[in-house]
């Protein structure tokens, strides 16, 4: 409640719509649901008195009402579903006259001429709009300090953030090698889930749950800002407490990183059921990340890491550990405690913080303890670069029992001698809200579509839960012939624009704009680069986005492609497809 962090939504919409909780059933309380620490100091005393125990016993455990669903899994079952409306189909229409056909040919042709035409310059002109003169002029300034606390570097961020404290505490994991990256992806999700020195991991747990808001261990990736063949990397562990218990949290990362319990055979074969589990659903679940992060690690360094360690083949390593535990659980515990050991030097570590400035000194004694734990001396370097080969594939499908597919195509525009500029933001715009919506959305029926475009050439045109395949495809060969074309007067040229800079002035909660001046300050973005990309954005016109033509043109020509999608569909396109496996 305090950190009033509500993502990409400003925290004034989300309160109106709170107000209405309570307004609804009490029109003398609109205002309950913003007054929520008077609940809490109810909810706290209620501790030890039995309250939650009856709540438990009274609305779970004695509750009358219940009910079981089970859902059986079927090989091939979305195909027979597919066969059997198509089935369905021919005997409606065996059933209709040729006058019933006719008509419902017309009202098709009807419909999509209906969808296919845009709506008039009247019609536009009654929707009340931003100018460009309304827009903000200066870019958002970043407000990284390099500061020494216990002989090791931080990056500190000074923001009002409402009492809360968020750090993190990184080691750089320059050391290792690309044969360690999965095993890196197995030690970030079992730490802090095994047991330490003096807890077990349920006790450890409950700890950090009822004296902080989080300690979550994660790999950092930190790409470069115009290169995206370079990054650096880095094993950390971040947090978020209040500054009476930052010196709780920081035995609480010492405990996790220096005493965790790598031999519990059992607890490991959980975790990794559970991940792989989890992995499996979210791969399917999001068909387009999975595609479009899949291409992209054909030749992005950022990409290639993290297919490696939370995509398609980190995700089969995981499986077949699981299926061969008790083969394979030695050179499991091994590689991590290798992975580890390698990575917690004190040469290796440093800090991002972001809150008050007093509250450094909070974390002074917790850091001098961990460097006296650890091998070596603090050096006050800010992360070494990560070298990592692509996987130089090209095209490739990922066959699913889906009826749908999701269709990326990728490329690098650096690697063929351009460079970002502001107006590609204002292209994003016209692909996700014009171009690829009115092609992929409006007439092909897929459910979303997106292009974006990233500093260091990356680039992604992707669509989700599409039923096409080679008209999407088709859709992205034209963008370049769309764009020499490309059309709009200064009122679309405006709009176009307005919605370049809502992507821009997202609203950032203090421990987003903390993270933001800290990865632009390790990246090498400045905020003279990030203003003349604003200036750009401001004055982008016609001739700007038609200048970028041939830069997807060279990007769609290194054709770089992944789908995931159903089986019969990608075998019948097997030529676009260098290979077929399965998800």
């Amino acid at each position: 409640f305090r950190e009033v962090d509500y993502g990409t939504f400003p925290r004034g919409l989300i309160y109106g719509i709170d107000v209405f909780d309570t307004w609804l059933y009490d029109d003398l309380a609109p205002f309950d649901a913003l007054t929520a620490p008077v609940q809490y100091a109810f909810l706290r005393e209620q501790a030890g008195t039995g309250y939650y125990e009856d709540l438990i016993r009274k609305k779970l455990l004695n509750n009358p009402h219940s009910s079981l669903g089970v859902l059986r899994g079927k090989s091939g079952l979305s195909s027979e579903n597919e066969e059997r409306l198509k089935a369905k189909m021919a005997a409606m229409k065996a059933e209709m006259t040729p006058d019933q056909i006719d008509e419902m040919i017309a009202k098709t042709r009807q419909l999509r001429a209906f969808q296919e035409t845009p709506s008039t310059k009247e019609e536009l002109d009654t929707i009340p709009m931003l100018s460009r003169k309304d827009l903000r002029k200066n870019a958002l300034p970043f407000a990284t300090e390099v500061r020494e606390v216990g002989g090791v570097p931080v990056l500190y961020q000074s923001y009002n953030t409402y009492g809360i404290a968020y750090y993190s505490v990184l080691f750089d994991a320059a050391a290792l090698t690309p044969e360690d990256l999965p095993w890196l992806g197995v030690l970030k999700n079992v730490l802090g889930m095994v047991d330490t020195e003096h807890y077990s991991y349920g006790e450890l747990f409950n700890e950090i749950n009822i004296y902080t808001g989080g300690i979550t261990p994660g790999v950092s990736l930190y790409p470069d800002t115009f290169n995206s063949s370079e990054g650096k990397l880095a094993l950390g562990v971040k947090v978020r407490t209040m500054p009476d218990q930052i010196g709780f949290s920081m035995q609480m990362i010492r405990e996790i990183l220096l005493t965790s319990d790598l031999d519990m055979d059992k607890r490991l074969l959980e975790l990794i059921r559970k991940l792989a589990a989890r992995l499996e659903t979210r791969l399917i679940a999001s068909g387009s990340g999975t595609a479009a992060g899949r291409a992209m690690s054909y030749f992005s360094w950022q990409s290639r890491i993290n297919e490696t360690i939370s995509g398609v083949d980190f995700y089969h390593m995981l499986k077949d550990i699981a299926d061969h535990f008790e083969d394979r659980k030695e050179e499991l515990k091994a590689n991590m405690r290798s992975v580890l050991g390698r990575i917690l030097k004190a040469g290796n570590m440093m800090l991002i913080f972001t809150g008050e400035e007093a509250w450094l000194d909070l974390l002074s004694p917790g850091i001098e303890a961990l460097v006296r734990e650890l091998e070596g001396e603090p050096d006050a370097h800010l992360l070494n670069p990560f070298s990592i080969a692509p996987f130089g594939r090209k095209n490739e499908g990922l066959t699913s029992a889906a009826k749908i597919q999701y269709v990326a195509r990728c490329g690098n525009f650096v690697k063929e001698g351009y460079s970002f500029t502001g107006s590609m933001r204002v292209l994003k715009t016209i692909m996700n809200y014009e171009y690829l919506w009115n092609r992929l959305r409006v007439v092909g029926g897929a459910y979303g579509c997106s292009g974006s475009f990233s500093r260091n050439g990356d680039t992604v045109f992707v669509s989700y839960r599409d039923p096409h395949l080679t008209r999407t495809m088709e859709t992205y060969e034209e963008i370049p012939e769309y764009l020499r074309n490309f059309e709009a007067d200064e009122r679309d040229m405006t709009k176009y624009v307005i919605g370049a800079v809502s992507d821009m002035d997202i609203p950032l909660s203090a421990s987003i704009m903390g993270e933001r001046s800290a990865m632009a300050y390790i990246c090498g973005l400045t905020l003279e680069q990030i203003q003349k990309e604003r200036d750009e954005v401001l004055k982008t016109d016609v001739p700007d986005i038609r200048a970028l033509a041939p830069v997807i043109e060279a990007v769609l020509k290194q054709n770089y492609l992944c789908v995931v999608g159903n089986e019969d569909k990608l075998r019948e396109a097997g030529d676009l497809f260098s290979s077929l496996s399965a998800l």
